[in-house]
């Protein structure tokens, strides 16, 4: 995920390959998305990605979560009640069909930080 503005967050899913590159991709911009959201984007966009990229899932490793630290908590304007969901979602629950794959969660910030020393593409 991203933060897309003040009135919430952006939803960017993402196919990378081991070089950082992004191979597929669907982003959705929805204000103050919802767990329930979040997975519903992936599930109907997955296999589309992995169509796009002419991959197939047993070539995938896992998924990688970047999110902020207590997502559900941080006092944005307009934050719905609902949005506390988010502190507690289990990530690997979330994301867990269709595909039983690992999942990597990062604080957003620390993965940006990571990419940046990797691939110096900030």
């Amino acid at each position: 995920m991203r933060r897309a503005d003040q009135s919430g967050i952006g939803l960017d899913h993402r196919l990378v390959d081991f070089a950082g590159e992004t191979v597929a991709r669907i982003s959705e911009d929805i204000a103050f998305a919802l767990p329930g959201q979040v997975a519903t984007l992936y599930r109907t966009s997955i296999r589309k990605m992995l169509q796009a990229a002419r991959i197939t899932v047993d070539q995938l490793v896992g998924l990688g979560v970047a999110s902020p630290d207590q997502l559900g908590s941080i006092d944005l304007p307009g934050r719905p009640a609902a949005y506390a969901d988010w502190d507690e979602v289990d990530m690997a629950k979330l994301f867990a069909r269709p595909f039983a794959l690992p999942v990597f969660t990062e604080n957003d910030a620390a993965a940006a930080a990571m990419g940046e020393m990797q691939f110096g593409l900030g």
